[in-house]
Formats: structure tokens, sequence, C-alpha cells
């Protein structure tokens, strides 16, 4: 059996350390996990959350795959409710077309914040459930090899291959959806530690 290790990182910040530095320790610990052979290197998504500040995987995904060649990089996961399923193809979409076959798009069906926070990023947010697969339904769409809706709209830019896609689950219900879509999936043990 092919042991595959990954990692998720979520920036922790060390008090006392600058965000340049803690993003820096990120960028460390990727390379760090290249050199020892790990398959995958995830960043999370949180948002106005006291000790992380990992609010932007897509941005750290860019500059951890340019320093460095073969461990696949990706999120752990875009919380899909707070985007536009074509603003999330399209960069994932770029970050496919200059590090092909390396790029995961792992995606939760959280907000990745306080109630509060969740309403700032989405405030038309109605039914999380059906709005979340409404989403995943449309981003699929855009990320197949036609990535299309209808004929006018096109996640560019177009890729020969498409990233990984994951469900990041902390439920039953969640990982059936993963199935359902026929998606990987990450199972957030550090949400549900008891199930």
């Amino acid at each position: 059996m092919d042991l595959k290790l990954s990692v998720l990182d979520q920036s922790p910040i060390i008090k006392g350390q600058t965000s340049s530095k803690t993003l820096q320790n990120t960028l460390d610990l990727a390379c760090y996990a290249e050199g020892l052979g790990y398959h995958r290197f995830w960043l999370s998504e949180h948002h106005n959350t006291n000790g992380v500040i990992g609010s932007a995987p897509e941005i750290m995904i860019a500059h951890i795959a340019n320093h460095t060649k073969k461990i696949k990089v990706g999120a752990g996961g875009i919380m899909l409710l707070n985007y536009s399923p074509l603003k999330v193809a399209e960069i994932f979409h770029v970050l496919e077309s200059l590090h092909p076959g390396r790029i995961d798009l792992g995606m939760a069906k959280s907000s990745g914040a306080n109630k509060k926070t969740a309403n700032i990023l989405n405030p038309h947010l109605q039914d999380p459930k059906k709005e979340f697969i409404d989403k995943l339904n449309a981003i699929n769409k855009f990320l197949d090899s036609t990535p299309k809706l209808s004929t006018e709209i096109k996640a560019m830019p177009i890729v020969e291959s498409s990233p990984e896609r994951w469900l990041l689950v902390s439920s039953i219900e969640s990982a059936i959806i993963a199935a359902e879509f026929g998606m990987g999936v990450s199972f957030a043990h550090f949400i549900n530690p008891t199930k």
C-alpha cells in the first residue's frame, strides 16, 4: 500500500509574529513537506478568526505552487457559499493553467466565519443547503472539459485538465453530497472529533 501524507495548514499566528512572517511560515512548511515527500499541501479558509490568517487560500496556493515543484497544492476548502461559482472556476482554471496536474479544489459548505462575518460575506443567503447544492452544480459545469452553463458563459481560461475536486465534510450528510457529485472526500475530524 502506497501511503500518501498530506498537510492542511491554517496559517496560525504565533504571538509576537507579523502577518508576513506567519505567511512565510506557511510557505516554509510547504517546502519542507515537499522535501519530506508529502503528497498534498492544502490551505484552509477562515475569516475574522483570532489566531489564524488563512483568509485567501487561492493566493497562497499560487504562491506555494510557484515555490515548489511537485507537491499538489490546494484548498481545504474554498467556502463556496461566499463566492460566485464562475469566479471560483476561473481562479482554479488559472491556477491549473499555471501548474497543470498539481492543483486541488477542496470546497466546503461552511462560511469559515462566525454568523456576523458570514452575513457580511454573503448578505443574501437564504437557504444554505440549497444554495450550496446549486453552486456545486454550477461549479462542476464550469470546470468540466467543456466548461459552460450556456453557449455564452465559460470559465476562462479554457484548460486541458481540471483541478481535482474534493468536498470537505464534517457529517454523513455532506459525505453523501460528495458521493452524489463524484468528488473526493476530506473529513474534517477537528470540527466533529466524536463522529
